[in-house]
């Protein structure tokens, strides 16, 4: 009989051989394996290209959009060049065309009817200026020397302050006065290139110096209502025909200055109602009657134009500059 020793090494001698009969069965069924491949041609997997991205279609490049006040509404300024001639005057930024109007007045006084219009644009508000004699509101000199001093292209008389000791009085951003004058309208050159009026007893000058004015000028006046239409009814006892200033407003970057003769014999001059109907003619929307008399005057490339037989020296003007 066998010890148990005995009969566990013979156990232990069994599971080895079976375990090399399994080894040994692996072995084959491999070699086996690979002889059958030996005579296929193998083929490598074909790569999948990356995804094509589809080129964008080609678009015309934009159209720079217009800036300045008067944006793209005008085909008047130039490219870069200064153009000008007889009549006119035209840059990148400002452009201005001047003309002489003659006309009949059918009246028994027979006179004729002599008129000067600026046509003004300008993409900055802070082209269209006001010159002051010595940069205060008391000083005068002769008007054509006023505008050559400034270097002025085009220019018209203002509201004469330096002959007033109250009024609101704004030149350029600059405040010169405060008080107002309970006599006069006040017209108001905003800085956005709007403007606009008030009547006698329609404002303070809190209503006005918070809106942080570009000009004020206080004389008037106002020639149009709030329509933009001609009026009929004035603030002023000078309505009789005269020689006569106006700044005229269209919309925003668009401008006219206006002079009319008058007290000479080619020239009748103009009462407030023609005068008002006047710049509803030309188009405006809103218009403002500025010093009128000897101190109506206008100026244009060199040439001063009387408002009436003689001139008087003027303290303030209302300009466009030459371009620099």
């Amino acid at each position: 009989m066998l010890s148990a020793k005995k009969i566990v090494l013979y156990l232990c001698l069994l599971a080895a051989i079976a375990a090399l009969a399994i080894g040994v069965g692996v072995l084959i069924n491999y070699m086996a394996a690979q002889n059958n491949l030996s005579g296929l041609d193998v083929v490598a997997p074909t790569a999948v290209p990356p995804p094509v991205t589809p080129s964008p279609t080609p678009q015309p490049t934009p159209e720079p959009t217009p800036g300045g006040l008067c944006g793209g509404r005008f085909d008047v300024f130039t490219d870069g060049e200064i153009i000008k001639t007889e009549n006119s005057y035209q840059t990148k930024d400002t452009a201005v065309f001047f003309r002489e109007v003659r006309e009949k007045v059918s009246d028994i006084t027979g006179k004729a009817l002599v008129y000067y219009v600026a046509d003004i644009y300008v993409q900055n508000i802070e082209d269209l200026r006001c010159g002051l004699v010595k940069e205060d509101i008391h000083s005068t000199m002769h008007m054509k020397n006023l505008a050559q001093s400034v270097d002025a292209i085009v220019a018209i008389s203002g509201d004469f302050a330096a002959w007033r000791r109250s009024g609101i009085c704004v030149r350029n951003g600059i405040v010169y006065r405060t008080s107002v004058d309970e006599r006069r309208d006040v017209g108001i050159l905003f800085k956005d290139g709007t403007f606009g009026t008030f009547e006698i007893g329609m404002y303070t000058e809190n209503d006005v110096l918070p809106l942080d004015p570009w000009h004020v000028w206080t004389f008037g006046p106002e020639l149009m209502d709030e329509n933009g239409q001609a009026k009929d009814w004035f603030n002023t006892d000078v309505y009789t025909r005269n020689p006569r200033a106006v700044f005229g407003y269209y919309e925003p970057g668009h401008y006219c200055f206006v002079m009319v003769r008058g007290r000479v014999a080619e020239s009748a001059g103009m009462n407030l109602a023609e005068l008002s109907q006047l710049m509803a003619q030309l188009g405006c929307t809103s218009a403002f009657n500025l010093d009128g008399g000897a101190t109506t005057q206008f100026y244009f490339d060199g040439k001063s134009y009387p408002g009436a037989g003689g001139a008087r020296q003027v303290n303030d003007i209302v300009y466009l500059p030459l371009a620099s």
